[in-house]
């Protein structure tokens, strides 16, 4: 659970989001290129990147006197959860469709407002959801016992009911757990899988070893 939790956390950040769309748009563009057209620091866009790196979300090669930066390479782990989320990576921002834009990338947006910069802070929200131990928990304990009551929540997972409470709301908030009724019990919802919604808890489920 916490290589998610870590993970989600290092793509929950625009700036790490910006230099992604970079990296896939112009597989070998240099750190120093990186930052010019993200509008940060050298030395700003190499922290970035490092945390990036740590979950082999990109690969980074010295040429001379230069680092070039690549999506991550194929084969680049042996981790089931950061392969899928290389494969994710590469379906929103990749190059292989030469016309990609933000509309063809995220179905989180309305199609009136889809820039990059709503389609980042849309993922973002998403991301959120699993950036918290306990909210992992959560999932997988809702995912594993649908429909559960508020006292089968806090027994099970070991946490206050208040504090239950605040994680179930970000969850609803993000349309992935909802009440049957006014103190009913609580379920997670199930995207469609062909939703970006639908793809992450795909993802994260398996990563849980859940389905």
């Amino acid at each position: 659970m916490d290589l998610i939790v870590a993970t989600f956390r290092a793509l929950a950040n625009p700036v790490r989001l910006r230099l992604l769309l970079l990296v896939h748009s112009e597989p070998g563009i240099t750190v120093h290129a990186l930052a010019e057209r993200a509008k940060i620091l050298d030395h700003a866009a190499s922290r970035h990147l490092k945390v990036l790196a740590e979950y082999r979300l990109v690969h980074t090669a010295a040429s001379g006197r230069y680092v070039e930066c690549f999506p991550a390479r194929e084969g680049s782990t042996s981790n089931a959860f950061l392969r899928d989320v290389q494969r994710l990576l590469r379906r929103l921002l990749g190059g292989e469709d030469l016309n990609r834009t933000p509309s063809k990338v995220c179905d989180l947006v309305e199609a009136s407002e889809r820039t990059w910069d709503a389609v980042f802070a849309a993922l973002m929200k998403q991301f959120t959801a699993y950036t918290h131990l306990r909210r992992l928990m959560m999932v997988r304990h809702l995912a594993l016992h649908r429909p559960c009551g508020m006292a089968d929540l806090v027994s099970g997972i070991g946490m206050s009911e208040d504090a239950c409470r605040r994680h179930l709301d970000k969850l609803e908030r993000r349309y992935l757990a909802r009440q049957a009724g006014r103190g009913g019990d609580w379920e997670l919802i199930k995207a469609d899988h062909r939703t970006m919604r639908g793809i992450l808890l795909g993802i994260v489920l398996d990563g849980l070893d859940v389905q």
